[in-house]
């Protein structure tokens, strides 16, 4: 026989026997030793719950052969982890305070095991939360006042002096993971002040909400909320007003422009009619400056064609002036108009 040999068969019984026809012989019974690493690691508390700066007592078990010979230690606080390494299987941890959570790890020659997070009860008095508060709803006062207490504890409120409550008030409780709850509803005319304790059997804790002072407070900045909205508004419609006049004057400026070309354009044909009838004078001029001499909207070119007539045809251009009476400077002389039409 053979077969796999796991942590379940160890210390099991093993024996064979062989049966002939007239009678049965049996073996001497052998112990199965299987050597296998800390598996099933538990960790059990010695005391169930501990006050918040207190101590635990924790014990580590786990099932191995052969037994473990260390033991590791895990507390874990928040993101924070410490790690301790003992021989032993006992271990005490001490100033212990909420959301504690603690593990432990064996060691032998085989290999390692490690228990389950175990969450620490650790109790604590009542710490009223800074979202306890109230608020005025037409005629009547809504406060809310939540403490975090472990156990849980109970609300108690205290209206001007008052600490017993009136018919016409009404009030109630919830209650969450170590968070109570405590609701209030009482008519606001002529209160001055409110007041919530939350207590169990480790403290209490109490906090004072003036209900003058929040009115006061709450009346401000539902001004300064109204006041923030009026200023977008206007933004928003100075903003839409100077776009839509912007719009307007580059649509007559456009208009203009388009305008100014239509009188070039013909400025352009009548020259063209001119310098068929001068054809001779023509000739004297640059072929290269007639082709920048139509390009009007380029006030540079304008200027380079001036200086190129005038360096290199100043006494041609004065002669021509007397005999034909024509002015090389003015824009639409000597049009090609393929040449305007491309620029």
């Amino acid at each position: 026989m053979h077969g796999l040999a796991t942590n379940e068969i160890h210390n099991s019984k093993l024996s064979c026997s062989a049966q002939f026809r007239t009678f049965t012989t049996q073996s001497q019974e052998i112990t199965l030793n299987i050597l296998y690493k800390p598996v099933a690691v538990s960790l059990t508390l010695e005391n169930k719950a501990v006050t918040e700066g207190g101590s635990i007592f924790m014990e580590c078990d786990a099932k191995s052969n052969p037994r473990p010979h260390t033991y590791s230690w895990f507390r874990r606080k928040t993101d924070q982890t410490d790690k301790i390494s003992s021989t032993r299987g006992r271990m005490s941890f001490h100033n212990i305070t909420r959301d504690t959570s603690v593990s432990c790890m064996a060691h032998n020659d085989i290999g390692v095991g490690q228990s389950d997070w175990a969450d620490v009860d650790v109790h604590y008095a009542p710490v009223i939360l800074p979202e306890s508060s109230c608020s005025r709803t037409e005629n009547m006062l809504r406060c809310v006042c939540r403490a975090e207490a472990s156990p849980n504890a109970s609300i108690y409120w205290t209206i001007d002096g008052n600490h017993t409550l009136s018919s016409s008030f009404t009030s109630n409780s919830t209650n969450q993971t170590h968070v109570v709850s405590g609701y209030l509803w009482v008519p606001a005319e002529g209160l001055n002040n409110v007041s919530c304790t939350a207590r169990n059997l480790l403290g209490s804790d109490t906090k004072q909400m003036s209900v003058g002072s929040w009115s006061e407070t709450s009346s401000l900045l539902t001004w300064v909320s109204c006041l923030i909205a009026l200023g977008v508004v206007l933004l928003i419609g100075c903003s839409i007003f100077s776009y839509r006049k912007y719009s307007r004057n580059r649509s007559q400026d456009c208009l203009g422009n388009v305008h100014e070309e239509e009188n070039r354009y013909d400025t352009c044909q009548r020259s063209q009619v001119d310098d068929t009838q001068s054809g001779q004078k023509r000739s004297e001029r640059n072929s290269e400056v007639d082709r920048l001499s139509c390009v009007y909207d380029n006030d540079c070119v304008e200027e380079m064609r001036r200086s190129h007539w005038a360096e290199q045809h100043g006494n041609n251009a004065t002669a021509v002036q007397r005999e034909g009476g024509l002015n090389p400077l003015t824009k639409g002389d000597h049009c090609d108009m393929s040449i305007y039409l491309n620029s």
